[in-house]
């Protein structure tokens, strides 16, 4: 059973897993387990539990068991196919009563600041998980900023970095690359 992708296995049973504290089945799948997964994580008109996944969700959960079965060579059921596909669309009809969750709000620098009060800088691991959180955090706040949703075309000079705007400071492994950036919004 664990030949290839054993952490996207893991991941899609420990989901199975989440709400009942239990293995719901094993891979591979028999027709009873696909069926018996749809009714227990699918959502029934009016009635609503934590357990409740999205149709859309449950479909990508049953594309990975499928590709699953297809990697290993076992024989995936098939003639489960039409049955699922009347719960699904069920669910999905379900799901479209139900208000979306507010989607998250972005991460901003007293959210690394935070972040960073939780890491000891003495030990190696947490300077490097430092280091790599503000490099991603810049990264991704400067992405939009630094690159031209236009492949050609004119640039917008206010927001280019040339190789004057690079300046280093301090030296050997002390040493720090400064960019200055122009009309910057973040």
């Amino acid at each position: 059973m664990d030949t290839c992708y054993p952490n996207q296995k893991k991941g899609l049973l420990d989901t199975f897993e989440l709400y009942t504290g239990k293995v719901i089945f094993t891979l591979p799948v028999s027709a009873d387990d696909i069926c018996g997964f749809c009714f227990w994580a699918g959502r029934d008109k009016g009635k609503t539990t934590k357990k409740e996944i999205l149709a859309k969700t449950i479909e990508k959960y049953l594309q990975e068991i499928k590709a699953w079965h297809l990697l290993h060579g076992k024989k995936y059921p098939d003639l489960v196919e039409p049955t699922v596909k009347v719960l699904l669309r069920s669910s999905a009809k379900a799901d479209a009563l139900v208000p979306f969750k507010e989607k998250k709000g972005a991460i901003h620098v007293r959210h690394l600041i935070c972040f960073t009060e939780c890491l000891e800088v003495s030990d190696p691991k947490d300077e490097a998980i430092f280091d790599l959180a503000i490099v991603a955090f810049w990264g991704m706040a400067r992405l939009g900023e630094l690159t031209s949703p236009l492949a050609k075309g004119e640039l917008n000079i206010p927001t280019l970095v040339f190789a004057a705007d690079v300046s280093w400071e301090g030296t050997g492994e002390n040493s720090v690359a400064v960019l200055t950036l122009h009309d910057a919004r973040t």
